[in-house]
């Protein structure tokens, strides 16, 4: 809902920030020949900090965005073995498009396909083959 909260206060600035975001995503995402998975988190995870930051959730930010979060990683697995990129940036122009419009219309059904689709594309594999790149949870059931 950070999405949410941002498209009904930002300003023409943050919605330029959030665009040029965009763009360098964009960019990376176009050099095939030498993508680099870690450039590209990076400029994913800097645009996602201006809605975090404009809408005065920097320190939820930091904690989801932590080197050591299994958020961060997961999202970089993604990346690598879900093959996400094309998949991110759909839904980010859907995102801009929604803040240009300054509209919400439709923003559940999008943030959930946005935040779920790695589980989509990675199904069991975070159980199996890559079981080790997250701490599991204490006392779970």
């Amino acid at each position: 809902m950070v999405l949410r909260d941002f498209i009904r206060t930002c300003t023409p600035r943050d919605a330029e920030k959030v665009r040029m975001a965009y763009n360098r995503l964009e960019q990376l995402a176009a050099e095939a020949d030498s993508f680099d998975v870690a450039r590209f988190m990076e400029a994913d995870l800097a645009m996602h900090e201006i809605w975090f930051a404009s809408t005065g959730k920097s320190f939820l930010w930091r904690k989801l965005s932590a080197p050591e979060s299994s958020y961060t990683r997961f999202c970089t697995l993604d990346v690598i073995e879900g093959k996400n990129t094309q998949d991110v940036l759909q839904e980010h122009r859907e995102m801009l498009r929604m803040i240009d419009e300054h509209t919400t219309d439709g923003i559940e059904e999008l943030m959930s396909r946005h935040l779920y689709g790695g589980v989509r594309r990675l199904r069991g594999l975070v159980y199996t083959k890559y079981a080790d790149y997250f701490v599991p949870l204490e006392d779970t059931p």
